[in-house]
């Protein structure tokens, strides 16, 4: 990468000055004899990127979106100059490649101080490397976006992407990104008043992916398998399917679930009029910030009581039930070893901790390590994805049988969802508690870790618990 200071063209708010920026990576460009890809990161006073994707929101363009309202943190994607989708055994090594290559050929400047400055990369895995793709989702895709908003705490950016080649109009480019960034600056945040909201939208019966016993037929097929020592646990989920009466927005989903989850991470993916894959997780698969990785253990749920000492008998029961802590130590002993073979060395919490929210409480185990420079987020997920909270153990035989048990094809559910940029920093989130929607159609993903001694009508009670997140912001 170059690094060309803003400071060296009058700062930020010289017209002239980005214009002069825009010449030399246009020369640069003429020089090398390849396009640049060029990155703009501004300051604005304040931002919600949610508000600004709202606002310039279109159902055909691309768009990514990740919050946590408890961290005071967002960042929005919006359209895109670069994209890369790939599948196979390698599809995160080859996004990383890809990711890499764009880098040699990018020149930034601007603010290189604020969270989320620079050039990032926003990136959407299903849960399988291959054969389970929907529309829209293959089993890798990536992109860098055009325009690019975020905010954490009182630092907010506007960042412009674009390609500069040796005969390109950079006053043309100038102007779009200045007026782009005024309206940033001083976004009106307007609705679309023609759009149908969420609560006005009636829904038609609901529909259960391969029908209403499904589930507890193949929980019942699963515990034979493990009776039988095929592999000692095994994550299944049920697919259910709404319509409605009306388009729907997902930015209006989206902005009920962080007002309903704030402690959760609210996501969307968008693949444009292929639909949006969007939810409100609990669960962060990694965050790298400055040399330093974070990847959270969750397994193990019950329910929220209606009294603060019903809620507390609840939460006592889960961290004192011996299946729940046997569900739970799989996926920390996994995301444990997996770091070491990367010559990671974990440091673990003793015990397990109850995250709480609104509708279900789990066992969360923090996990943090000290990451060296020459490992990318991308191979941390590589070796973790699928953890055992989503996936099974061991793995490999348990997400073998996953495609025979479920009655749906899982696509993005449950898998790595999030960003990178071009210092390693990153964070990925797993995409449960969600659904993919398109046009006026909704379908929804819940799951349950099934072990020894589960129950098929017990299982079917926690997947209905965690639906809840997604039902709950349906009217």
């Amino acid at each position: 990468m170059q690094h060309f200071p803003i400071s060296n063209y009058g700062g930020q708010e010289s017209p002239a000055g980005l214009v002069a920026f825009l010449a030399d990576c246009r020369k640069r460009a003429a020089e090398l004899g390849q396009p640049q890809l060029v990155n703009i990161s501004l300051d604005v006073f304040h931002i919600d990127p949610l508000a600004v994707l709202e606002a310039v929101y279109e159902p055909a363009n691309q768009h990514f979106f990740l919050e946590n309202p408890g961290l005071d943190e967002s960042v929005a994607a919006i359209e895109n100059v670069y994209q890369k989708t790939a599948s196979g055994p390698k599809r995160f090594q080859k996004i990383k490649g890809w990711a890499g290559q764009l880098l040699e050929q990018t020149i930034y400047t601007g603010n290189t101080e604020y969270p989320y400055c620079g050039i990032h990369f926003f990136c959407a895995f299903n849960f399988f490397d291959d054969e389970q793709d929907v529309s829209g989702f293959p089993p890798a895709q990536a992109f860098v976006p055009i325009w690019q908003v975020s905010k954490k705490d009182q630092y907010s950016l506007a960042i412009a992407n674009c390609i500069v080649e040796a005969d390109t109009p950079v006053e043309l480019i100038a102007k779009r990104i200045l007026g782009a960034h005024q309206r940033f600056s001083s976004f009106p945040y307007q609705k679309d008043e023609s759009d149908v909201s969420v609560a006005r939208v009636q829904w038609g019966a609901e529909k259960e992916a391969g029908g209403v016993k499904a589930f507890e037929q193949a929980v019942a097929e699963a515990n034979r398998a493990i009776e039988q020592s095929e592999f000692e646990k095994v994550v299944l989920a049920r697919a259910i399917d709404f319509e409605a009466d009306a388009k729907l927005n997902p930015l209006d989903f989206l902005d009920r679930l962080r007002n309903r989850f704030p402690s959760c991470y609210t996501f969307s993916y968008s693949a444009g009029t292929e639909g949006t894959f969007l939810g409100a997780t609990p669960e962060l698969l990694i965050r790298v910030k400055d040399g330093r990785l974070r990847a959270d253990a969750i397994a193990g749920s019950t329910g929220r009581g209606s009294s603060a000492g019903d809620d507390a008998s609840f939460g006592a029961a889960l961290l004192n039930n011996d299946k729940d802590a046997r569900e739970h130590q799989w996926v920390v002993s996994s995301i444990v070893n997996r770091l070491k073979e990367l010559n990671l060395e974990p440091e673990v919490a003793s015990r397990p901790r109850l995250l709480k929210l609104p509708n279900v409480q789990h066992l969360f185990t923090p996990i943090e390590a000290s990451l060296p420079t020459d490992v990318h987020i991308l191979d941390i997920i590589q070796n973790l994805h699928p953890t055992p909270a989503v996936g099974g153990t061991p793995r490999e035989k348990a997400c073998s049988k996953i495609s025979e048990y479920e009655s749906f094809v899982r696509g993005p559910y449950a898998g790595p969802i999030g960003w990178f940029d071009a210092r390693g920093d990153g964070e990925f989130v797993v995409g449960i508690r969600s659904g993919i929607l398109k046009k006026n159609k909704l379908r929804l993903f819940s799951g349950a870790g099934i072990v020894r001694g589960s129950v098929p009508e017990d299982e079917k009670l926690e997947t209905d618990l965690k639906f809840n997140a997604m039902r709950e912001v349906m009217d």
